[in-house]
């Protein structure tokens, strides 16, 4: 019955190898899959700053537009201190508008980030999986008993119970 239990451990060995590398391999789809939605999420940040961005701009030029109106309905002049509020609004506008893009600049390299990172986790747990397939077989290999040609059956060690310097519960004759 001893080729009959080699056959069981060959057989296991091989089952437990090649589900490891599968595991390994399906992991890494997981991956690839998270690094394709991460440069997705990268492609759009940059797309939704730039609409931001542009819809910014047309609401400050209609802003300004609106002030410029109704300053000269007051009869307020295009010069001077008269369009002094105008051009600060101008600024203020310009820079909510170059801070909406720097947002978007980085919601989009954190994203690529994220998808280098994805992309390097598949390769590691393609390797993972072929890494722990190689396991299983030399493992295998190691209890092996070649000489017998079947599993060896070697007991564990049994330890003692008693205590270590004998004597009470604590040991040392208490």
């Amino acid at each position: 019955m001893g080729w009959v239990a080699s056959a069981a451990i060959i057989a296991g060995t091989a089952i437990k190898a090649v589900s490891s590398i599968r595991g390994g391999y399906a992991a890494g789809e997981a991956a690839d899959y998270n690094a394709a939605m991460a440069r997705y999420e990268s492609k759009y940040q940059k797309e939704s700053a730039k609409f931001e961005e542009k819809q910014h701009r047309k609401a400050v030029a209609r802003l300004i537009g609106e002030q410029a109106v109704s300053g000269a309905a007051a009869g307020a002049g295009s010069t001077g201190s008269d369009i002094t509020p105008l051009l600060e609004i101008a600024k203020a506008g310009e820079l909510d508008a170059a801070l909406i893009r720097y947002g978007g600049e980085v919601g989009s390299w954190q994203a690529e980030q994220a998808a280098k990172l994805y992309g390097w986790q598949a390769g590691e747990y393609r390797t993972a999986g072929w890494l722990g397939a190689g396991s299983t077989l030399i493992n295998t290999v190691g209890k092996y008993d070649w000489k017998k040609k079947f599993p060896s059956r070697q007991k564990p060690k049994e330890y003692s119970r008693a205590p270590l310097l004998g004597g009470g519960r604590y040991g040392a004759g208490r």
